[in-house]
């Protein structure tokens, strides 16, 4: 971009064109190679010497993909480098040599007249502060202004969004509006934004040109697509086409199926689901996203069977949504299938490596003063068990299991011990609370 071109030596060419940097180029090749010959004789200083050569050239090659310190930086150590490893003779010099010192005075004056005043209009000084302008007070930009800056920098996305919204409050010419826009967003293929302005700028004028730039900006969001396409539907929702456009274009798009789904009540959002199940549910290219609203509106539109088929094409997601799969397997009364693979990878924890020394009759007491005491209800759980007192020890952790908060120690000893007595509904139970916490 020409704000910030990255090379000293673009913003050059922009500023000044080929001929005069080509003439500053030769200049400075000049100066520097009639100057190595006599640096190199001398007897004295020819490190120093040597040193400001290399700094000259640092700095020049540097200039091709950077800005160095911007203008006044660049200038003032460049001339101050070659003012020192290139001395002029005193016994050389000319008057008409004097007049050199306008040059630089004069590229001064160029670069600070866009500061004063709105000249030179092609300065990309002006062009900052035009841009600066639109963001605080758009209105107090004239067209004028921003024609002429269009003018001379026409690969400035910005500057075609404001023509074109410029354009768009003439009811007279709206296509100029169009034209501007499709410039800016050419020139930013990967802004969602841009378009999604545009998009609520046109809805005014044109909804049908309103629709065509949001499903622009949808098909620029990237893994953000689903959250643009829900804004351009509660946006556009009050025009009279949109329901029928988003429903074709959620069918012509079936990765936002059920994105769209959730817009709509329950008896319409279950043929959009059983419409998702058909076209997306056997691949393996879904984004999380994706996966997480399929979970969710499965526990209202899905079946068992359709689900198993689901866990039987998925297999490399067990490891990752297995808590999400035993969830709904629970929901539809499949406990078995559910505990198994919730005990798979979530084991019988093992009990303290070390146990109080307090009497386990104190221990009984104080449970039963303060049940909530995590580390007391432990040791008195497993001070029962290592009496041999197990029926007791499951007391304790069952009723401690129980509690609305729970710890995950007790809801995971608990589940195991509920399994061994098949009853593997509440065990489930007990580990999906875990994934709750």
């Amino acid at each position: 971009m020409v704000l910030h071109p990255e090379s000293s030596w673009l913003q050059w060419l922009t500023e000044f064109g080929v001929i005069p940097v080509a003439i500053f180029a030769g200049a400075l090749l000049w100066l520097i190679g009639s100057q190595l010959k006599i640096a190199y004789l001398k007897h004295h200083g020819y490190l120093a010497h040597a040193a400001l050569f290399a700094a000259i050239i640092t700095m020049v090659a540097h200039c091709f993909w950077d800005v160095p310190g911007h203008r006044w930086a660049t200038a003032g150590f460049a001339l101050a480098a070659l003012a020192l490893a290139c001395p002029m003779d005193p016994e050389k010099v000319v008057p008409i040599e004097k007049r050199f010192t306008l040059i630089p005075l004069a590229i001064c004056v160029f670069w600070t007249v866009p500061f004063v005043s709105t000249l030179p209009t092609f300065s990309p000084t002006h062009l900052s502060k035009v841009m600066q302008n639109l963001d605080i007070a758009p209105a107090q930009v004239a067209s004028r202004e921003i024609n002429a800056a269009v003018g001379y920098f026409p690969l400035t996305p910005e500057l075609h969004q404001a023509l074109g919204l410029r354009w768009l409050n003439s009811a007279i010419t709206p296509a100029n509006a169009w034209k501007h826009f499709q410039i800016a967003d050419r020139l930013r293929p990967g802004s969602w934004s841009l378009p999604a302005s545009q998009a609520m700028a046109s809805q005014r004028v044109s909804p049908g040109t309103a629709l065509h730039f949001w499903t622009l900006a949808i098909e620029r969001a990237g893994h953000r697509n689903t959250e643009i396409f829900l804004m351009a539907y509660r946006k556009t929702i009050s025009l009279p086409i949109a329901a029928s456009f988003w429903a074709r274009y959620a069918e012509t798009n079936p990765e936002l199926l059920l994105t769209y789904a959730q817009c709509l009540p329950d008896n319409e959002a279950r043929f959009y689901y059983a419409q998702w199940v058909k076209a997306r549910s056997g691949t393996d290219q879904l984004r999380e996203a994706e996966v997480a609203d399929f979970y969710a509106q499965a526990a209202k539109f899905g079946t068992l069977p359709q689900f198993t088929q689901w866990m039987n094409q998925h297999p490399s997601r067990e490891s990752d949504d297995f808590r999400s799969w035993a969830k709904l397997l629970h929901q539809w009364g499949d406990d078995s299938t559910a505990w198994k693979l919730l005990s798979t990878y979530i084991k019988d924890p093992a009990w303290p490596a070390a146990s109080l020394s307090t009497r386990t009759e104190i221990l009984e007491a104080n449970w039963l003063k303060d049940p909530a005491s995590v580390v007391n209800a432990q040791a008195l759980a497993d001070a029962y068990q290592r009496a041999g007192d197990t029926e007791n020890s499951k007391r304790v952790i069952l009723t401690s299991a129980k509690q609305k908060n729970a710890p995950t120690w007790f809801l995971q000893k608990a589940a195991f011990l509920l399994a061994a007595d098949n009853h593997q509904d509440q065990a489930v139970d007990c580990l999906l609370r875990i994934a709750e916490k």
